[in-house]
């Protein structure tokens, strides 16, 4: 699992979420880390993964549009409802 983000600065214009893994009912969803799980923010909602296919490599995708800005230093880390990990990206100048 991977995450991207766009934007310029602190402004996060989209972010993109992508698995290698193309199973049924895949779903992805973003939330600002905050050291605790307890204190956890979602920035987006869970959105449903699309296939796509490249080549010969096929992925599950889904993004979205966000136009916010975030201080200095926030993580964005991705969550999956069937793939395993937790990536996470740095919002910085």
């Amino acid at each position: 699992m991977s995450i991207y983000v766009k934007g310029k600065g602190l402004r996060v214009d989209s972010i993109d979420v992508t698995s290698t893994k193309q199973r049924n009912g895949e779903a992805f969803r973003v939330y600002e880390h905050t050291g605790s799980v307890a204190t956890q923010s979602y920035v987006t909602r869970w959105k449903k993964a699309k296939f796509y296919s490249a080549g010969m490599t096929k992925f599950a995708a889904t993004s979205w549009k966000i136009n916010k800005s975030f201080p200095h230093g926030t993580w964005l880390c991705a969550v999956s409802k069937k793939s395993s990990g937790n990536p996470c990206i740095k919002v910085h100048r």
